[in-house]
């Protein structure tokens, strides 16, 4: 809370006394100005005349602390810089006479301070610093500072002033935007993919099971050992059936000479032949069943499971061709939804600048920032810019109609010269900081202190005495 100096406590005695009353209105402009120990002004007293009021100097004089003291006394601790007051001074004071307020502030060096506003009457007010705030505008103290923002602050700002919030409707946007870009690159991602992979559409939709020709694989092999145990069976009764013949000829052989075991011979002839009429008869049998025996064709199936192989690696081809396109068909569904949803937050957008107030006839928004007369602002001419600048200012701060330039040097002639006409149109209060002294009503800054008020020799204008001119200029000297 703003502790109020020793020098109003008896009118703050006296205002509670008294009822109550609203705030008076302000005046619109600076009538004078006292500041001491302000960064490097010692002691200045201004009184300022005419719409537009140049503070010259030269570089580290002191004529930027003038324009900071009228910013700190109005905008309060928020405005103030590391050290706001002059090395080796304790405290800082700057007094505001607005004509309907008298604004007292103090600032010391520990970072503390006080703030009192009266009224013309000598009524001290409670909130103070609330009331001031409620008198000064966003762009009030620097109005060519709006140019100097980047087109999206510029954007910010004047969609502060005019009343407007767009924040809901860019975040939307901005996502809208952001998913439009995504489901676009998915899309052509899926496109390029799928023209990547390819489609065969001779080929089955389904991937060839390769479990059944492995199955189908296992049973030829099974039928082919069962074969081979034919032949070798086949082989054995052919090699017995000549075992025996052989051993038939060995008995017809020896007939005469076993003549003597005839019986027994006659005996193992009969068994001969009927093991020889067995063996014929199974030799005979497992012939034929050799002529019916097919061999698999291993070389056939084995080229069919190397070309399931393949003609799945292409199925395999085919489906993710299919989940691609349709994925790229479902991106391109998503970013329409996304672009309806953007043109009705656009049609929104429309609808909330329509029904807008603009300070100035053509001023708007474009998609980067501030548009002006159809353009991006930037492409307005310098006049121009200086003119929207300042009318909103003013829009944004109607009641005290005070602006604080500090970029002066940045301006001609010409732009200083639309500047004052502005103000004076405008009925309002410039101060510009500049450092040559080439505009009437320059108050001059010298260490600190006030040189003297330079202005033109008017031709009908009185005689002064020879030490007040100063460079073919008169110098009236100020109050300090």
């Amino acid at each position: 809370m703003v502790e109020p100096t020793k020098g109003t406590a008896k009118k703050k005695r006296a205002a509670k006394k008294k009822k109550a009353t609203p705030p008076p209105e302000p005046g619109q402009r600076i009538l004078s100005l006292q500041v001491e120990n302000v960064k490097r002004i010692s002691a200045v007293q201004i009184t300022p005349t005419g719409h537009l009021v140049v503070v010259s100097g030269a570089n580290a004089s002191g004529k930027s602390s003038v324009l900071d003291a009228i910013e700190y006394a109005l905008a309060g601790t928020r405005s103030h810089p590391a050290e706001p007051v002059r090395r080796g001074a304790d405290k800082a004071r700057v007094v505001l006479d607005l004509g309907d307020l008298l604004v007292r502030r103090t600032i010391t060096a520990n970072g503390g301070g006080t703030l009192t506003v009266e009224s013309k009457e000598g009524a001290v007010f409670r909130s103070p610093q609330a009331l001031l705030d409620r008198l000064t505008g966003h762009l009030a103290f620097d109005p060519l500072g709006f140019l100097a923002l980047s087109a999206p602050e510029q954007k910010v700002t004047l969609e502060r002033l005019v009343g407007l919030d767009m924040s809901d409707l860019d975040e939307r946007r901005r996502k809208m935007l952001d998913a439009i870009a995504a489901h676009r690159r998915e899309e052509v991602a899926a496109v390029e993919g799928a023209k990547a992979v390819g489609v065969d559409l001779t080929l089955p939709e389904d991937e060839i099971a390769a479990s059944a020709l492995m199955a189908e694989l296992e049973t030829a092999q099974s039928e082919q050992t069962q074969n081979d145990a034919v032949r070798a069976e086949e082989q054995d009764l052919g090699r017995g059936l000549q075992d025996w013949k052989d051993r038939l000829g060995e008995c017809l052989e020896h007939i005469e000479e076993l003549a003597a075991a005839l019986d027994a011979a006659k005996t193992v002839h009969v068994e001969a032949e009927k093991a020889v009429a067995t063996a014929e008869l199974a030799s005979a049998q497992a012939a034929i069943a050799v002529e019916v025996l097919v061999d698999p064709d291993f070389v056939a199936i084995r080229a069919r499971i190397t070309q399931a192989d393949e003609t799945n690696a292409r199925i395999r081809d085919n489906q993710e061709h299919g989940r691609l396109v349709a994925r790229a068909q479902e991106a391109e569904s998503a970013g329409a939804d996304e672009r309806e949803k953007l043109a009705e937050v656009n049609a929104e957008r429309e609808t909330r600048l329509a029904a807008a107030t603009f300070p100035v006839p053509g001023l708007g928004f474009n998609e980067d920032g501030v548009a002006y007369a159809g353009l991006p602002f930037e492409q307005a001419s310098r006049s121009e810019q200086i003119e929207v600048s300042v009318a909103m200012a003013l829009a944004g701060n109607p009641t005290l109609r005070v602006m604080l330039v500090r970029e002066g040097n940045d301006l001609d002639p010409e732009h200083v010269t639309l500047l004052a006409k502005l103000a004076e149109k405008h009925d309002a209060q410039v101060w510009l900081e500049r450092v040559q002294a080439d505009q009437k009503c320059a108050i001059v800054i010298v260490d600190g202190h006030v040189e003297g008020v330079v202005e033109p020799v008017a031709e009908d204008g009185p005689n002064l005495p020879a030490e007040e001119k100063v460079h073919g200029q008169k110098e009236r000297p100020a109050e300090v």
